[in-house]
């Protein structure tokens, strides 16, 4: 009975060392990257004194519901403000008026708009959503813009008159129409 133990135990050491010189030895671990040394950073440069130039710029009345004037577009550049009005044939009115609307007095922006292209145009909006002409205010698309024609033929024009998305406030309001070639830009003023 023992030897049957023994044989047993033999059998087994046997198996351990077989599966045991089977395995593969394990690649030594690579040494961790050196880290580059620190480089000392740069000395920040004093700030350079800016003028004010609010004053010069407190005389120019723009004309309430109508597109900024060349005088203003002037001023704004030489105190180096904003002045990115671009205009073209495909935008060219843009005015703001109090409506209104849902029982609140609202500002809402009409724009007209001129397909000058060759091919056909589709105005972007609610059951328009391949439109690839978008006419928004303040960086925001207006999808109801109330257009009186959502498809313009080369040479037709449509009135949009209910334009109130990115939420027109009192003063300078920058309205766009993008169209497939061109970014048209307005700024407006509401009263």
């Amino acid at each position: 009975m023992k030897l049957k133990y023994i044989a047993l135990i033999v059998v087994i050491a046997v198996l351990v060392l077989a599966i045991g010189c089977g395995k593969k030895a394990e690649p030594a671990p690579e040494p961790a990257p050196v880290a580059p040394e620190p480089v000392a950073p740069e000395p920040i440069p004093a700030p350079v004194p800016v003028e004010e130039t609010t004053e010069e710029f407190e005389d120019i009345v723009l004309e309430e519901g109508g597109d900024v004037t060349e005088e203003a577009v002037e001023a704004k550049e030489e105190a180096g403000l904003a002045a990115d009005v671009v205009e073209g044939d495909a935008f060219p009115q843009a005015t703001c008026e109090l409506r209104e609307v849902d029982g609140k007095e609202k500002r809402v922006l009409t724009v007209v708009v001129k397909n000058t292209a060759e091919d056909d145009w589709e105005i972007y909006g609610m059951g328009h959503v391949k439109g690839m002409v978008k006419i928004g205010n303040r960086g925001v698309i207006d999808v109801t813009p109330g257009c009186e024609k959502m498809e313009l033929a080369p040479g037709e024009s449509t009135k949009c008159t209910e334009l109130d998305q990115g939420a027109p406030i009192e003063g300078e309001n920058r309205v766009t129409v993008n169209t497939p070639g061109q970014q048209y830009v307005k700024i407006v003023m509401c009263p």
